[in-house]
């Protein structure tokens, strides 16, 4: 797995704007939020609490599908404040980047259109955590899915603990978050 640095053009993320499609590396997407930012349009962490407010990020991985996934990823972890995680589908990646703890109600939004059946979601951390799903999305159908990350360390006197993980949630409804 690769993680975003200075001197690398990074992974090609497919945005669907309009009615084209584009395909781009992270320096593109980096410039339409700069130039989305001079429009006045919030695409980050403005309220200092270091939550995402932008809105929904579009990847088109089947262009014309009926089929959509709006799938939220959250860093729930106070011990690792930020962390990289990439998510590939169906073998090809489509997200990678950082994910901000935040105030712990930080849902960074995304809206995969893909083609109807079986897929698999791998998602791989930078602190080394793997993990792998199947779930199916059906045509003409938009599912909703929540990946999170979770890690709280074990501390002297105290029963909790979460070891690294993710955890994946699949439903046909809009999920609620508090």
């Amino acid at each position: 797995m690769r993680y975003p640095s200075s001197g690398d053009s990074g992974p090609r993320y497919f945005i669907r704007r309009s009615d084209a499609t584009y395909c781009m590396s992270n320096r593109g997407l980096l410039c339409i939020s700069l130039a989305l930012m001079a429009l006045g349009t919030t695409t980050s962490c403005a309220d200092g609490s270091g939550n995402y407010e932008g809105g929904p990020i579009a990847i088109v991985v089947a262009p014309g599908s009926t089929a959509s996934l709006m799938l939220y990823l959250s860093n729930q972890s106070h011990a690792d404040e930020t962390v990289f995680v990439e998510v590939m589908l169906d073998g090809d990646s489509v997200i990678n980047r950082k994910f901000a703890f935040g105030d712990g109600h930080n849902y960074v939004p995304f809206l995969v259109t893909l083609s109807p059946g079986s897929h698999t979601l791998e998602a791989t951390s930078s602190t080394e955590v793997m993990y792998s799903v199947k779930f199916q999305v059906l045509a003409g159908q938009q599912s909703h899915a929540l990946l999170s990350y979770w890690y709280y360390p074990k501390k002297q006197g105290d029963r909790s603990y979460d070891p690294r993980k993710f955890e994946f949630k699949i439903q046909d409804e809009p999920l609620a978050f508090s």
